[in-house]
Parts: C-alpha cells; structure tokens; sequence
C-alpha cells in the first residue's frame, strides 16, 4: 500500500451560493470546521485535493488518517461543505467515500499517482451507488487535472 494517497475531489458544478444576504462558503472540510478552498480548472470544475495516509490496523482492516478523513473508521469519507460564512450552519454537505479504496486497489496504482473522484450535487447519495476513485494515469498525459489551476472565489 503506498504511504501517502493524493486524492481530488472534482467538483463539477458552479459553486453553490447561500442566496438572500447571508455570505457563503463551500470547501473540503479538514476536521470539525475549516474549510479548505478548491482551485478552479479552465473548464469551470473547482478541484479540491488532500493527502491521505493509508494503513491496515492490528485486524487487518484497512483504515485512513488525514486532516479531512472525517466518519467512523469503518465508514471514512471526505466532506465537501457549503455553510454560512462564520460557521452559523451547514447549508449541505457531500460525501465522497474512501471505502472503494481496498489494500487490493491501492497495490495496483503506480507509485505517486493521484486518484481522483467527481462530485456535482450535495446531499445523500442515491441508494446503492458509491464514490468511483479513478487514478489519473488511467487518463494519460493530457488529463485536465494536470493543467494549470487557478485559485476558486
């Protein structure tokens, strides 16, 4: 298993807004409350990366630590969030799972690779479908990802 995962959680939507007179913002959730800024693609999609560590505990499960690894041990996932500005209230929040991330996965992936997810919605998933991790390699050289990102308002 490698030691540290590179993980991006692709979201495709236009930011969301709080609408009314209430500012915003929407981030990667790195523990109870800070959000983390994304950097917005040429093509409009906001990119969201973190560092995850994976390991397998003393029962051989496998197990995630990070500063946005957020859930139970045996549910992990990161969170992109969207609340009011000064943390009076989540207006949503989505969840992009890590438990697709098997031992059996990891070992497959080329030492330094990113893998990557997409998001367009918050919200509760619809029963029965689940986070798809796809390793950039997979899309060679000219993947989007590796084009130059600039910072999202």
């Amino acid at each position: 298993m490698p030691e540290t995962l590179r993980l991006h959680v692709i979201w495709t939507s236009p930011l969301p807004t709080a609408g009314g007179a209430m500012a915003a913002e929407f981030g990667m959730q790195s523990g109870r409350s800070t959000l983390l800024p994304g950097r917005q693609r040429p093509d409009g999609a906001t990119v969201f990366a973190t560092s995850v560590e994976p390991y397998t505990d003393a029962r051989g499960r496998a197990r995630f630590r990070g500063d946005c690894v957020q859930g139970p041990p045996d549910e992990p996932f990161l969170y992109l969030s969207h609340r009011f500005v000064g943390g009076s209230g989540w207006i949503g929040r989505g969840k992009a799972l890590l438990t697709p991330l098997t031992a059996a996965f990891l070992a497959t992936l080329p030492a330094g690779d990113i893998l990557e997810t997409k998001m367009s919605r918050l919200g509760h998933r619809e029963p029965g479908t689940m986070t798809v991790w796809t390793p950039v390699s997979a899309w060679g050289p000219q993947h989007s990802s590796t084009r130059r990102a600039r910072p999202a308002r």
